[in-house]
């Protein structure tokens, strides 16, 4: 009985000490992610845009294994979704990718500034072409909301101006 005992309590000890890792781990990996570097890239290619907010770009000066086809997120902006059965919605998805197209086939200059790993690793940079945030264009047509990663908000993208329908 004694031995059951001891048994039992070594492996709720082993368990304590795995989980007690684990999160060592993970509190690490979040400061390391905190205080990861930024940088930037000018006049990478443009390549093509899936949306409003969802950019692929060539970085020039880096190996293609790590620069070819890298797809950006915008940062501060959430664009409507293209793949929507809301009529309104998908009419301004496709307004602001056909923004995003133009203006930066059309620019001399886009740079990619702070750029980092977003909470899903991908590329998240400040987006701008000839001296202008795109983020700022998208956001002045009505085209995109503010967001910067927490829980995206409903909109209701039928007003002329994106309102948020719950807080």
């Amino acid at each position: 009985m004694v031995d059951n005992w001891c048994r039992t309590r070594r492996k709720e000890l082993i368990t304590m000490i795995k989980n007690a890792a684990l999160l060592l781990v993970l509190l690490l990996m979040t400061k390391l992610y905190a205080e990861a570097p930024k940088y930037d890239f000018d006049n990478p290619e443009y390549v093509k845009n899936y949306d409003g907010d969802t950019i692929t770009f060539n970085l020039k000066d880096v190996h293609p294994l790590l620069g070819k086809d890298i797809s950006v997120r915008v940062y501060g902006i959430d664009a409507p979704e293209l793949k929507t059965t809301n009529a309104c919605e998908k009419e301004r998805a496709i307004k602001a990718k056909d923004l995003v197209y133009t203006s930066l086939k059309n620019a001399k200059t886009i740079q990619l500034k702070d750029c980092a790993r977003d909470k899903y690793f991908r590329m998240l940079c400040k987006v701008f072409f000839d001296n202008k945030s795109l983020s700022a264009e998208l956001l002045k047509q009505g085209l995109a909301y503010e967001y910067y990663g927490k829980t995206k908000e409903e909109i209701d993208w039928c007003l002329s101006e994106p309102n948020k329908t719950n807080n």
